[in-house]
């Protein structure tokens, strides 16, 4: 498997932020890596809140329209 190691400055932060990752850079470029795991990282902390919050992790059902209800409320009640 091919990575690739990419950085890149937050002057907000001033730090470096780095990531590995196996896009290829004709696909996405340093910044635009950087914004897509900003967005996964809020998505892994919404997951989060919702598994401890909620018990989303913790449901007895194999009911798909159950756990899509749970699901949807849960996300409903963060807003």
């Amino acid at each position: 498997m091919h990575v690739r190691l990419v950085a890149t400055y937050n002057s907000e932060e001033k730090k470096y932020h780095i990531y590995i990752t196996n896009i290829q850079k004709d696909v996405l470029d340093v910044n635009d890596i950087a914004k897509l795991y900003e967005a996964r990282w809020e998505i892994e902390l919404l997951f989060k809140e919702l598994k401890s919050g909620y018990a989303l992790d913790e449901l007895d059902t194999k009911n798909v329209q159950i756990i899509s209800a749970f699901i949807w409320t849960s996300i409903l009640t963060q807003v």
